[in-house]
């Protein structure tokens, strides 16, 4: 039966839901898209991410979504010398 639904489930990955059968379960039980908080972690390891949400995908046989979620500005406060 053809997936008609128009909300979207989004997962975010954390060190805890990433291993294959984490996302194969996630994948199982609807999710669509999978977030990755680019805020933590570096390259290799969101480029490990990807590999394993893809591989995921493919064995399940859907095709699910990957978001990057970028770090939005930060304000650093301190205090001034002389201020």
């Amino acid at each position: 039966m053809a997936d008609h639904r128009r909300t979207k489930i989004v997962a975010t990955i954390s060190p805890a839901s990433r291993s294959p059968k984490i996302l194969e379960r996630l994948i199982s039980a609807g999710a669509d898209v999978f977030r990755l908080n680019f805020s933590h972690g570096d390259e290799a390891s969101h480029a490990e991410n990807v590999a394993r949400i893809r591989a995921a995908g493919e064995l399940m046989g859907k095709w699910v979504g990957i978001i990057g979620d970028l770090p939005g500005p930060k304000l650093r406060l301190d205090e001034v010398a002389n201020g």
